[in-house]
C-alpha cells in the first residue's frame, strides 16, 4: 500500500502546474485593479447563487455601428508565453439576456493580431466556459492582452471568475474545451437533400456522342468511354511562388498535390502591394508561367487593401498625391498581369480596413474598379470581404459589407464578383445560415466566390465534417463559381498551429482532405462507359468541364478532348 501511495504521489507531482497569466480573476481588487473597463457599467457584489459567492455584473448598450471591442473589459497579461504553449481560458459566466461575449487574446498594441477569438452566447444559468489554444508565437510579459468584449448585444453579463493559464508545451492531461462548436445554435442537416439535388441540376449537363460511319450512317453498338479531365467550377488553393519553383522534396510534393487536386491558384501574399518588389514579382512571373503551362486559372490577389500597413508610400501624402499613388498601383499591377489572371480582388476587406478610403475619399473605392477595368477589360473584378459566411464576430461585418456592395453598384462601378473569404472559426456558422447568407448576397445579381476558405479547428472529426458540409453547400449554390482554399499543407499554412490545414506537416492526410477528395475527385467527377443506341447516339449526364472521349467500333478508334458548358450544344460527332 505504501508503494502505491508513493507512486500516486509521484504521478501527481509530474502533472504540470499552470502559470496564471492574469491577476484579480475574482475581481476582488478595489484599488489598482489590473482590469480596464471600456464603456460598460459595472457592479461587483455578493451573490449567493454564484459559484464563488460573488460576481461582477457588466451592462452594455452598444449602438448598431459600435465595434465589438468598444464595450468590455481587458487586462495586460502578467506572464510570458512561448510558441506552442497551451493556453487555457476558463470563466464562470451567465446572462439573463443571453448576450454574446467575444473572448479575445491579442497583441496589446497595433496591429492587435489575434491568438484567440471565440464568440460565446451566454445562458441564463451559470456555466464554466473553457477554451484552449496553442500559441502560434511567443509573447513577453505585457505584449498581449485578454479582452472580453461585450459590444454585440445590449444587456447584462455576469462573471464570477476568469482564469487564463499557461500549461506550457505538451501538458498532461491535455485540457479540453467544453464549448459547443456552433455556439449553441442548431446545425440540422435538413439542407442537404435539396443541396444534392441542386448539384445534379446545376452542375451537370447532357452530353451526347453521335457516332457515324464514313457514309454518314449511324453506328449502333460503338463503345464510348468518358473520363473527366477538369471541372468548369473553380476548385483552387492559395500557393507560395517559391514552392512552385523549388527543387526540395517538399516543393516537389507540393506541386504534385496542386496538379492533382486543383484547377485554380492564387498567390497568398506575393501580389500584395506591400510585397511587390521587383525580385518578388520576377519570381511570381516564373510561377505564373509554370501554372499557365499546366492549364491553371489564376486569381489576382489583391490590388488595394484599405489601410496604410498594406499601402506602401501612401501615408503622409496629400489627398491628391495619395489618390494618384493608389491609381498608379492599380493600373500598373493589372497591366503587368493582363491576360494572365481571370479575376482580380480589386479591394480587400473594406469593412475593417478603411484608413485609405476615409483619408483619400470614398469615391476612390469605386474608382479603383474603373481603373482596373480600363487596364484589363477581360478580367473579372471582385470585392473580397471577410466575415460574411463566418458569423463568429456577429452580423455587423455582413451588414456593412452589404452596404459596400450596394454603394459600388449604385456608383456604376464594374463589380463582377462578390468574394466571401470564408475563414471559418469557432463558433462555426450553421450550414443552413451559410446558404441563407449567400442567398442574400446573390440578390445583387453578381456571381459569388469563396476565396480564402479554411476552418480553424484542431479536432479532426469536427474539421472534416464541417469542410465536407461547407464544400457541398458551396458547390450546390447557383451563384457560386469558385471555391478556393487558403492553403492546404501544414508546412505552408497561415493557420498551421490552429488546425486550418488539410495535410499535416509530414504530408499525411487529415480526414478533411479525404472528404475533399471523395467529393471533388469522386462523387463530383464524371466517369462513364456507354454504347451507342440504334440511332448511333450515346447519351449521358456529366459534370460541366473538360472530358476525354474515346470511341471504339471494331478496329476503328478515335480520342478527342471536349468541353461541356452550360447553355452550349453538348453533342459531339465522331466519324469512324
Amino acid at each position: 500500500m505504501l508503494a502505491l501511495l508513493v507512486a500516486l504521489d509521484s504521478h501527481a507531482a509530474e502533472r504540470q502546474q499552470p502559470v496564471e497569466l492574469i491577476a484579480d480573476g475574482d475581481f476582488h481588487a478595489t484599488l489598482l485593479s489590473p482590469w480596464r473597463y471600456r464603456r460598460v457599467s459595472s457592479n461587483f457584489g455578493d451573490r449567493s447563487d454564484s459559484p464563488t459567492g460573488s460576481s461582477l455584473l457588466l451592462r452594455s448598450a452598444p449602438a448598431p455601428d459600435d465595434p465589438t471591442w468598444a464595450w468590455g473589459i481587458r487586462q495586460l497579461l502578467q506572464g510570458s508565453i512561448e510558441e506552442k504553449d497551451v493556453i487555457v481560458f476558463r470563466a464562470w459566466m451567465r446572462s439573463q439576456d443571453r448576450v454574446r461575449v467575444l473572448v479575445v487574446m491579442e497583441d496589446s498594441k497595433e496591429p492587435y493580431r489575434k491568438e484567440l477569438r471565440r464568440l460565446l452566447r451566454l445562458s441564463p444559468e451559470w456555466k464554466e466556459y473553457t477554451l484552449v489554444l496553442k500559441a502560434s508565437r511567443a509573447f513577453a510579459k505585457g505584449d498581449a492582452q485578454l479582452n472580453i468584449q461585450l459590444g454585440l448585444d445590449r444587456g447584462t453579463a455576469e462573471i464570477a471568475t476568469v482564469r487564463l493559464e499557461n500549461y506550457s508545451r505538451d501538458p498532461h492531461p491535455v485540457p479540453r474545451e467544453n464549448v459547443d462548436p456552433f455556439g449553441g445554435e442548431a446545425n440540422p442537416g435538413d439542407w442537404r437533400p435539396a443541396a444534392l439535388s441542386r448539384i445534379e441540376r446545376i452542375r451537370k449537363g447532357e452530353l451526347n456522342v453521335r457516332v457515324l460511319d464514313r457514309r454518314g450512317k449511324p453506328v449502333p453498338g460503338a463503345s464510348v468511354e468518358l473520363k473527366q479531365l477538369r471541372h468548369r467550377f473553380h476548385f483552387g488553393t492559395a500557393v507560395v511562388a517559391r514552392r512552385l519553383l523549388g527543387s526540395d522534396p517538399d516543393s516537389v510534393r507540393y506541386r504534385a498535390e496542386i496538379e492533382r487536386l486543383f484547377n485554380t491558384i492564387v498567390f497568398e501574399n506575393e501580389m500584395k502591394w506591400e510585397r511587390a518588389s521587383p525580385a518578388q514579382l520576377a519570381e511570381v512571373q516564373q510561377a505564373v508561367a509554370w501554372a499557365r503551362k499546366r492549364g491553371f486559372d489564376i486569381r489576382g490577389h489583391t490590388l488595394v487593401w484599405g489601410d496604410y500597413a498594406h499601402s506602401p508610400g501612401v501615408r503622409g501624402l496629400s489627398k491628391e498625391q495619395g489618390r494618384q499613388r493608389v491609381e498608379q498601383r492599380v493600373q500598373g499591377a493589372v497591366a503587368a498581369m493582363k491576360g494572365q489572371v481571370y479575376i482580380w480582388d480589386v479591394v480587400n476587406e473594406a469593412v475593417g480596413s478603411t484608413e485609405l478610403w476615409e483619408d483619400l475619399g470614398w469615391s476612390l473605392f469605386p474608382e479603383t474598379f474603373r481603373i482596373a477595368r480600363r487596364a484589363d477589360p477581360a478580367a473579372q473584378l471582385c470585392y473580397n470581404e471577410a466575415n460574411l459566411a463566418n458569423q463568429s464576430l456577429g452580423e455587423r461585418p455582413l451588414a456593412v459589407a452589404t452596404e459596400r456592395v450596394r454603394a459600388l453598384i449604385a456608383s456604376g462601378a464594374p463589380l463582377d464578383v462578390i468574394g466571401d473569404q470564408a475563414h471559418m472559426s469557432l463558433p462555426l456558422t450553421p450550414i443552413r445560415s451559410v446558404l441563407s447568407i449567400w442567398d442574400g448576397l446573390a440578390s445583387f445579381q453578381r456571381p459569388l466566390e469563396v476565396t480564402e476558405f479554411d476552418v480553424a479547428v484542431e479536432d479532426d472529426l469536427l474539421h472534416a465534417s464541417y469542410v465536407r458540409d461547407f464544400l457541398t453547400a458551396a458547390f450546390s449554390h447557383p451563384a457560386l463559381q469558385g471555391f478556393t482554399l487558403w492553403g492546404f499543407w501544414e508546412g505552408q499554412h497561415w493557420l498551421a498551429t490552429k488546425g486550418g490545414a488539410m495535410f499535416r506537416r509530414d504530408w499525411s492526410k487529415r480526414p478533411a482532405q479525404d472528404a475533399y477528395e471523395q467529393l471533388v475527385l469522386g462523387a463530383w467527377w464524371s466517369r462513364e462507359h456507354r454504347s451507342t443506341a440504334a440511332d448511333g447516339v450515346a447519351r449521358m449526364r456529366v459534370f460541366y468541364g473538360t472530358h476525354e472521349l474515346v470511341v471504339v467500333h471494331g478496329r476503328a478508334r478515335e480520342r478527342r478532348v471536349v468541353t461541356l458548358e452550360p447553355g452550349k450544344d453538348g453533342t459531339f460527332e465522331f466519324r469512324l
